[in-house]
């Protein structure tokens, strides 16, 4: 197994139910990633190296829009690059920090790739973290060569996912399409539903709402996202490299439109105190603050979307990039528009884009021309993301077992994991245990 190793109980734990349960189908050897040895001569590895690194600062200073694009034997260096580099806020203050970040990421993505090529054969299985960055190149060469890989991030769990053929990260991350039956769409519309008339929060949203009943009439409403955290977490939508270039101009484009730019949580969750939420804080009131609010309303203040979207005008078109904000809007019977990076790709849900000719289209169409959310379709969605094997809303969801064995809140387990690192080892040991007895395998 493949480990990235950490040393917060959380990580032990994760880490400990993906080896256990990988020895149950026969294997025990570990490979830790950060002690293996490049196996090559200095002068046959840096010369692709340097040609690499060449081709890569020839497309950031001059090709940028094709930065996305730039491959190392097949692999996606380029994309996992960009979203790396867009991990750092200086990034967005200063391009050339941003070249510098990319060049650096492209650089590490060549080290995880000839660090894991020479053990290919020695090993079994991996666990992968944060698969959106660079480490996204050994989802690829992993899956290609038919290796489990376990991964945590929404909309599942912890899953052992299986595949015959070569995978992106985004494709382990896709609800799969479930039979279409009255059950499920019975059930589907019984969970959404729930969180509509709950108005429950969002699952990793700790945080207390304002009120907000006044009546609102905008043209548009956008949704906006993390701008420093899991960039192109769906892959490329063929048009934007961070969701702060689709957030501007998707403003630009509706220039004379009387629009509501609605925060992501991040820049309101004053009770998440990570550095990457200090960050979009500052980007999202940066850009705010430089426009001309003639025609626009910020909501930069914990609002319940529910609450928000039944004092809203029902012609008000809503847009998110890939936000799940507009699953409760089209239950609402608002159209929306969303991006074709998304988990919902086996479903036709929204007026979706791929490429900004696409997006142009649909941002000049009148509310008539565009297309409501079909119900069935969308119940379908719903209760194929709550029911599925392993999914992130189930009740043993391992983050949920932690705070039930451990007797700590959830939102601690959530928000503050190091808080608990003092836990007794007895107590990790069978919260592994536990995890490792739920865990869901998936097969692609």
């Amino acid at each position: 197994m493949t480990v990235d190793p950490g040393d917060r109980v959380v990580h032990n734990i994760v880490i400990g139910a993906s080896k256990k349960n990988n020895d149950k189908y026969g294997y025990s050897d570990v490979v830790v990633l950060n002690d293996l040895k490049l196996r090559f001569s200095v002068v046959f590895y840096t010369i692709p190296l340097f040609f690499l690194l060449l081709k890569s600062f020839f497309y950031i200073v001059f090709l940028p829009k094709l930065a996305l694009e730039i491959k190392y034997f097949g692999l996606l260096f380029g994309r996992f690059a960009v979203a790396s580099a867009y991990r750092d806020f200086e990034a967005y203050q200063k391009r050339s920090k941003f070249k510098l970040s990319f060049l650096k990421s492209i650089l590490r993505c060549w080290l995880y790739y000839h660090k894991v090529k020479p053990v290919m054969p020695e090993i079994s299985a991996a666990f992968i973290d944060h698969g959106c960055y660079e480490k996204g190149i050994l989802f690829e060469m992993l899956s290609a060569q038919g290796k489990p890989i376990y991964h945590i991030d929404y909309p599942y769990g912890l899953v052992r996912v299986e595949s015959s053929q070569r995978l992106l990260y985004e494709d382990a991350l896709q609800v799969k399409r479930r039979s279409l039956t009255e059950d499920a769409l019975e059930k589907g519309r019984f969970y959404l539903r729930s969180v509509v008339q709950g108005k429950s929060k969002i699952p990793y949203l700790t945080v207390d709402y304002d009120d907000f009943n006044r009546e609102s009439k905008f043209d548009y409403v956008i949704y906006t996202h993390s701008f420093t955290d899991a960039q192109l977490l769906y892959g490329s939508d063929g048009a934007f490299e961070n969701l702060l270039d689709w957030l501007d101009f998707t403003v630009k484009q509706l220039s004379g439109k009387k629009v509501c730019i609605k925060a992501h949580p991040g820049v309101y969750n004053n009770k998440v105190t990570s550095q990457v939420c200090g960050w979009d804080r500052e980007i999202f009131e940066n850009y705010v603050g430089s426009l001309n609010k003639n025609n626009i309303t910020v909501i930069d203040y914990p609002v319940n979307n529910i609450d928000f979207l039944e004092g809203l005008n029902k012609d008000a078109i809503l847009i998110s990039h890939h936000g799940n904000a507009l699953l409760e809007a089209a239950f609402l019977g608002f159209k929306c528009i969303s991006s074709c990076s998304v988990n919902w790709r086996e479903f036709d849900l929204f007026n979706d884009w791929c490429g900004r000719r696409q997006y142009v289209e649909l941002l000049e169409k009148s509310y008539d021309d565009l297309l409501g959310t079909d119900m069935d379709e969308l119940y379908l969605y719903y209760f194929s993301l709550v029911e599925h094997s392993g999914s992130y809303f189930s009740k043993n969801h391992w983050q949920k077992t932690i705070s039930s064995m451990a007797k700590i809140p959830l939102s601690d387990v959530i928000d503050t994991p190091y808080s608990f690192d003092d836990l007794d080892e007895s107590i990790v040991g069978k919260i592994r245990d536990a995890v490792e007895g739920d865990l869901q395998l998936v097969s692609l």
